[in-house]
């Protein structure tokens, strides 16, 4: 065959190739470019159901708004969702230091964790010491694992009360607890957060045995002088500076002891200072009758005296509620 007829062969069958092959496989690659942008778009973040059970509460600090806590982490998913490929890695409790992670159990749709840890909380002190105080535990994702990839929801049936019912803290009632979900943003993401709160009371009998009775003890002394005769002012004055010496050491010593300088006045402080408005009537009550004695002498009899302090012990309570009304406003 003549050579000039084989190049022209080779020439077409050249030609031949490149229309019908070449044009198939770009053909082909878009449609495959088109398909992973479709299932990216169709990609959905997998739904964790979590949980939070109490396994034990250790020292509530009310001073550093700081407190000890173990509990088990319960993530639960749906079928389509096989955590033993993607397990859901390690997660960030934001509010804590975490001391230890144990008893870690991995199964297709279902990851538990006990956690021990300190966790740490603004607390609102204004009711103390009748206060109660919301225990919060937070938790999100680490990067890069955020809100396109997992989102939380809460599993109410490893919240259940009954699941700590032989949790206990000494001098504390555990409440039922709260739970909600949402998106926390941050500059270089935005993350599932789950937000779950145990709150904890005092037991109010055992408060106001150890913390006010004793105030009242106190108090009572000091309106006891009511009752004494008022030409004797100078015992009158020593018992009122010695409940009054009480009573600040009582209230630095038990109860501003237990709590951070914050900039508002609790329960325990409108109680102290209607005490110490009681302390201060009480003097104002001795000079009033130390300067008539003085003035009127032997005209200012134990008769006259003594119905003026008739007076003063009915405004007692209108001095003492009274103040501690007013405390309210502030």
């Amino acid at each position: 065959m003549d050579k000039n007829i084989q190049k022209i062969l080779k020439i077409f069958y050249l030609l031949l190739f490149v229309i019908l092959i070449i044009p198939v496989s770009v053909t082909s690659v878009f449609a495959q470019e088109g398909i992973s942008e479709e299932s990216s778009e169709l990609k959905q973040p997998v739904e964790y159901k979590i949980g939070i059970a109490l396994a034990n509460i250790g020292k509530i600090d009310r001073e550093s708004g700081s407190y000890e806590l173990t509990f088990w982490t319960t993530i639960v998913t749906d079928e389509s969702v096989d955590l033993t490929k993607n397990p859901p890695g390690e997660f960030d409790y934001t509010n804590g230091n975490i001391i230890r992670i144990s008893g870690q159990n991995l199964e297709p749709h279902f990851y538990k964790e006990k956690v021990q840890g300190v966790f740490f909380n603004d607390i609102d002190f204004r009711n103390y010491p009748f206060e109660e105080i919301n225990l919060a535990i937070h938790i999100e994702t680490f990067f890069p694992v955020t809100a396109d990839d997992v989102i939380f929801t809460i599993n109410q049936e490893y919240m259940a009360p009954e699941l700590y019912e032989t949790v206990s803290v000494p001098g504390w009632e555990i409440l039922n607890p709260t739970a909600e979900t949402y998106i926390d943003s941050a500059p270089w993401a935005d993350f599932p957060h789950a937000k779950i709160v145990f709150p904890v009371t005092t037991d109010p009998n055992g408060t106001f045995v150890k913390k006010i009775f004793p105030i009242i003890i106190i108090t009572i002394f000091g309106v006891a002088t009511f009752w004494m005769t008022p030409r004797r002012d100078g015992d009158r004055l020593q018992i009122l500076a010695a409940v009054l010496a009480a009573t600040v050491f009582y209230h630095v010593g038990f109860f501003l002891a237990e709590l951070p300088p914050i900039g508002y006045s609790t329960m325990a402080d409108k109680i102290m200072i209607a005490s110490y408005s009681l302390y201060i009537y009480s003097l104002a009550v001795v000079i009033f009758h130390r300067h008539n004695i003085d003035k009127l002498k032997d005209d200012y009899t134990a008769e006259i005296s003594g119905r003026k302090d008739k007076i003063f012990k009915l405004m007692i309570p209108v001095v003492v509620f009274g103040v501690f009304g007013l405390m309210q406003l502030f």
